[in-house]
């Protein structure tokens, strides 16, 4: 089972019923019919402002689910890496009391000093740097929407789509999806 599906699912559905949005907008007379009544739409289907608030709502959209998807993303790696202290367990040198404490430590600092960059890379033998790499420019756009896309320098575009197949790529090679 694949937790990025139903994101992905339902940025299409949305996507879809903006699509229907600007097709009922073509038809003459609909801006004073029922369908955009109570709408922020009713009484502008017909001008370039329309246009202007569906294409901003769009790309906020992706940007969203691709926001979205990233952390769904981090969750399972964090999920991940905090499953395997119960390996750290079994370690009894110097007492028994270590491999509880080990695990402990482990999972303090998976889940909140470790850097999803860094957890990412080791996984490396098993996806390979290239997706590691494409889970960066990933990360990285998360990064620029998430805080306001405030930053200098726009990072690279990245689209649901795509996100969502080498994120899916990656937890799949790495053993986290089937």
């Amino acid at each position: 089972m694949n937790s990025l599906d139903a994101i992905l699912d339902a940025h299409k559905t949305a996507r879809d019923a903006m699509k229907v949005v600007r097709r009922c907008a073509s038809v003459e007379g609909i801006d004073e019919d029922r369908p955009f009544r109570n709408t922020r739409f009713h009484g502008i289907a017909e001008t370039m402002n329309f246009k202007k608030l569906l294409s901003t709502a769009e790309n906020e959209l992706d940007d969203l689910t691709v926001l979205s998807l990233y952390a769904t993303f981090e969750k399972l790696i964090r999920e991940h890496l905090s499953a395997q202290s119960l390996l750290l367990h079994a370690a009894t040198s110097p007492d028994d009391d270590f491999g509880a404490s080990l695990a402990r430590i482990y999972v303090d600092w998976t889940s909140d000093s470790l850097r999803l960059d860094r957890a990412v890379g080791l996984f490396e033998s098993a996806v390979g740097q290239e997706l590691i790499s494409q889970v960066g420019q990933i990360r990285t756009y998360r990064h620029w929407v998430a805080h306001g896309k405030r930053m200098e320098a726009t990072p690279p575009s990245t689209d649901p789509q795509w996100t969502y197949d080498i994120l899916t790529q990656f937890l799949t090679l790495a053993g986290l999806v089937t």
